[in-house]
């Protein structure tokens, strides 16, 4: 990557902490273009590559968030649904309006129908008085499961690059120490 002798200078000013004797043996060399690149431009790709992992962690901290966000909206359901039936069970709310209930339960967290009860399990449960879904609900494992490869299969090509870049940064590193070697003779 190229480095222009502004950038130079920053880096320069950066890397010397303020010493003005290492920063004028740094600028002797800020002419030569190819070891610009490979000493300023290797510190700004290190530099890049720790912003780039600090972001990723926080995306992993608000996915971490959102994963149990969502995991208990879901059991928020699997009451409300529980709450319907036995409501309907013990008589407290008509059929027409379990089933109401269930839809927009459905509707409001995004349910699939194997999720809610259906028709014929509210009308059940409102002729023998007794709730026929005990002992089935929402399997949130496997929603938490689901919900967690599609978050995956997004940031896949983001761990592809940070592994990548930091693959390369021992090489980077390499390069450093060995200029820092030509410079001042030691490592």
């Amino acid at each position: 990557m190229p480095v222009t002798e502004q950038d130079y200078a920053k880096w320069a000013d950066e890397v010397s902490g303020g010493d003005a004797a290492v920063r004028e043996q740094l600028m002797k060399f800020s002419a030569d273009q190819s070891f610009r690149d490979r000493s300023a431009g290797s510190h700004m790709l290190h530099r890049d590559y720790s912003q780039k992992t600090q972001l990723l962690a926080a995306d992993r901290k608000e996915l971490e968030k959102k994963a149990a966000e969502y995991e208990q909206a879901l059991q928020d359901a699997e009451g409300k649904l529980a709450k319907v039936m036995d409501d309907l069970a013990n008589s407290r709310i008509s059929e027409a309006n379990a089933k109401a209930q269930v839809s927009a339960i459905k509707e409001r967290w995004q349910l699939k129908d194997d999720d809610v009860p259906t028709d014929r399990e509210v009308q059940l449960t409102s002729r023998i008085g007794k709730d026929v879904t005990k002992g089935s609900s929402i399997d949130i494992d496997a929603k938490l499961n689901a919900f967690k490869a599609d978050l995956l299969k997004e940031l896949t090509p983001a761990f592809n690059r940070m592994t990548t870049d930091a693959a390369a940064m021992d090489v980077v590193w390499d390069e450093i120490s060995n200029e820092h070697r030509d410079l001042f003779g030691s490592a």
